[in-house]
C-alpha cells in the first residue's frame, strides 16, 4: 500500500484524489497494525485532499474522517476524535439519509465516543466536563428520537446519575467503583450458570 501510494504521488501529485485513496488505505492498514505515528500522517493528509477534490459530502471524505477519528480516539485524544465523529455522522444524513446503515453506524460510533468521553472524564473527576459531555448527548438523542423516546429517558438518568456522583464524597465514589467490579463478577458467575455463587460471592 505504502509503494502504490509512493507512485501515486509521484505521478498523479499529492492533491489527487486517486492518491488520497492510497494513502488512506495505507494509514488504515498502520492503524490496523497499532502504528499511529505512520497512520496518522495518511488520514490527516488525505481528509485534506479529499476535502479540496471532493468536498465535505462525499463518501470517500466521511470514511477518511472515521479513520482519522478512531484514530484519535485510540490515542484517547477524544477532544479531537469527537468533532470528527460528529461531522461524519451529520455528512451521512446528508449522503445517504436519516435511516440509511451507514448513517446508523455513524450514529452509533458518535454515541459510543459521547460514552467513553463521559466514563474517561469520570475517572479523572472532572464532573463539570462530564456533565457537559452528556448534556449534550441527551440533546442529540432528543433530536434524532424524539423527547418522548426511551432513549432520552436513558440519556437523562445518566446526566442525573453524574450530577449524583458529583456530590458524593472520595469514599462514597469508590463505594460505587466497588458495585461495579461485583457486578462484573456476577455476571461472569451467571454466565457459567453458578447461580448460587453469583447470588453470594
Amino acid at each position: 500500500a505504502e509503494q502504490a501510494y509512493k507512485i501515486r504521488k509521484t505521478i498523479q501529485g499529492e492533491g489527487h484524489r486517486c492518491t488520497a485513496l492510497s494513502q488512506n488505505y495505507a494509514g488504515l492498514l498502520s492503524y490496523r497494525l497499532n502504528e499511529d505515528a505512520n497512520a496518522m500522517p495518511h488520514f490527516l493528509q488525505a481528509l485534506e485532499t479529499f476535502r479540496k477534490a471532493l468536498g465535505e459530502f462525499h463518501p470517500n471524505t466521511v470514511i477518511c474522517m472515521q479513520n482519522l477519528a478512531d484514530s484519535y480516539a485510540a490515542r484517547e485524544d477524544y477532544d479531537k476524535a469527537e468533532p470528527l465523529f460528529r461531522k461524519a455522522y451529520e455528512s451521512r444524513i446528508k449522503i445517504d439519509g436519516d435511516k440509511a446503515t451507514k448513517t446508523i453506524s455513524a450514529w452509533d460510533r458518535l454515541l459510543e465516543i459521547h460514552g467513553t468521553m463521559v466514563a474517561h472524564l469520570l475517572e479523572k473527576s472532572d464532573y463539570a466536563k462530564a456533565k457537559t459531555i452528556q448534556s449534550d448527548t441527551v440533546k442529540l438523542v432528543g433530536r434524532r428520537y424524539g423527547e418522548q423516546n426511551w432513549r432520552v429517558t436513558d440519556a437523562r438518568l445518566k446526566l442525573q446519575d453524574v450530577e449524583f456522583k458529583e456530590k458524593l464524597s472520595p469514599n462514597e465514589r469508590e463505594e460505587l467503583k466497588r458495585i461495579d467490579e461485583l457486578r462484573l463478577v456476577e455476571v461472569r458467575l451467571f454466565q457459567q450458570g453458578r447461580y448460587r455463587e453469583a447470588l453470594v460471592p
